[in-house]
């Protein structure tokens, strides 16, 4: 171990919140900001490294075949040197917005032993934004038709948390229902989701439109029912 260093021993992550937030988005929340901790500590089985042990049994030199073993089998010690806290907090952030917390932050403290040392987290949330309404201002009527046929799939639900994977997956929907009535050439980055959000309520409208470099029908001399429009 080098002077001076300590041995990375994990990380915790608590939620706390001055709005009244659920159990279940408070769990996930937390889920959510636990899969940010990086990186991973050394591995352990009822409080012992065994492979920890085994890597630093090898020594520096590891020269026989034995050593050589116990090394490439063992784990290099996880140092708090090389935890970015400040850089985790940030992630956990980020991580907790695509899921509708929107204005979070993340403190952090380092708790230190003799030999070890953890960090402990904060995420001070608020209640996750909810969608209110999807409005469809799709300008081409053939296109905006398709999409409305199948307006009770959507998977941006009102009442529903704000979540970044669901407008993702919906886009991917809406893109495999467009080709499979002919427009082929459709791209899911072709739509996009303007927001529009209440902080009073915590609500957020979604108004789904094309992009404005869509390319039209015929543009690059195939059938129209092969391109876009």
């Amino acid at each position: 171990m080098p002077e001076g260093e300590k041995l990375y021993t994990g990380a915790s992550v608590k939620i706390m919140s001055d709005e009244k937030i659920s159990k279940k988005q408070e769990r996930f929340a937390g889920k959510t900001a636990e899969s940010a901790l990086y990186p991973k500590p050394n591995s352990s089985f009822l409080g012992l490294r065994f492979k920890l042990w085994r890597y630093m049994a090898a020594g520096d030199t590891a020269e026989s075949k034995f050593k050589k073993w116990m090394k490439r089998t063992g784990e290099a010690p996880v140092l708090i040197g090389n935890v970015k806290p400040m850089v985790t907090s940030s992630v956990i952030d980020a991580k907790l917005y695509n899921i509708g917390f929107f204005k979070t932050y993340t403190g952090y403290s380092i708790v230190e032993k003799k030999h070890t040392a953890k960090i402990s987290y904060i995420s001070n949330i608020h209640r996750p934004f909810m969608v209110k309404e999807l409005i469809y201002a799709i300008s081409d009527s053939a296109v905006s038709r398709v999409i409305l046929s199948e307006k009770e799939k959507s998977l941006i639900k009102p009442g529903e948390d704000y979540s970044l994977e669901k407008l993702r997956n919906e886009r991917n929907r809406i893109d495999a229902l467009l080709k499979n009535n002919g427009y082929f050439y459709f791209d899911p980055d072709f739509m996009l989701f303007k927001s529009d959000t209440t902080e009073s309520d915590k609500t957020v409208v979604f108004r789904l439109t094309l992009k404005d470099s869509v390319p039209s029908a015929g543009a690059d001399g195939l059938p129209d029912q092969q391109c876009l429009y």
